[in-house]
């Protein structure tokens, strides 16, 4: 009983040293066989060097990448605001031509008071506009950049209004967006109510917030500018 008790003593002692025989062995063939495990557990420093190369790669491509597109937009946005500058310097010297080269074939024009106007419609009202001008001078700032092609810029022009002889300073927020070197979209916001308050006077001050006294102001502002139209095409 003794010798059975020893015996089997003997063989778990064989047994556990045979596990830890195996579990050594799987250890040891995992750092001799795996490359990777290698240069981890015995700090192989080529696999290490080459783990560096491959990130600094990586990061350097990618901010290269960076360095690049920042750059090329950097330079279209310079391209987009000189036209937007040379677009007002055209307006300050009330030259039409120079308004309108900065404008697409299509181009599409929205403020208060013209509302939407289309291609020629939009090429004419400067040309209108310009033509008209007394004691006119503007000036711009705030040129700003929203991405996808769109601009705002403020700017505050000071004339005055032919018909009642009034002063108005009129100051605003444009809205552009730029394609392919040309304006193609263009709105104007201002407050039609403090434009009739300077240019009409009084009665401007009293109704200028009520629709039909608006909705007449736009119909007067149309028909100037078909009439005017329509004497440059006879």
């Amino acid at each position: 009983m003794f010798c059975c008790l020893i015996f089997r003593n003997i063989k778990r002692s064989e047994q556990t040293h045979a596990i830890a025989h195996r579990d050594v062995d799987f250890l040891f063939g995992i750092v001799i066989h795996e490359p990777t495990a290698v240069g981890i557990l015995s700090g192989n420093s080529k696999t290490k060097e080459h783990e560096r190369s491959k990130t600094g790669n990586f990061v350097h491509e990618k901010c290269f990448s960076e360095i690049k597109f920042n750059e090329t937009k950097r330079v279209a946005m310079k391209e987009e605001e000189a036209l937007i500058q040379k677009f007002y310097n055209g307006l300050q010297q009330l030259d039409a031509a120079k308004i309108n080269a900065c404008y697409s074939e299509d181009i599409v024009f929205f403020d208060p008071m013209f509302e939407l106007l289309r291609g020629d419609e939009v090429r004419s009202m400067w040309e209108m506009l310009c033509a008209n001008a007394k004691d006119f001078s503007l000036s711009f700032d705030s040129i700003q950049d929203l991405d996808d092609g769109y601009f705002t810029c403020n700017w505050t022009a000071s004339y005055t209004f032919s018909k009642t002889g009034r002063k108005v300073v009129n100051m605003a927020k444009a809205h552009m967006k730029i394609e392919n070197g040309r304006i193609i979209e263009h709105s104007d916001g201002w407050s039609l109510a403090k434009w009739s308050a300077q240019a009409i006077g009084l009665p401007g001050k009293l109704l200028g917030w009520m629709g039909l006294f608006r909705r007449r102001l736009k119909n007067n502002a149309r028909r100037n500018l078909l009439n005017y139209i329509q004497k440059k095409s006879a």
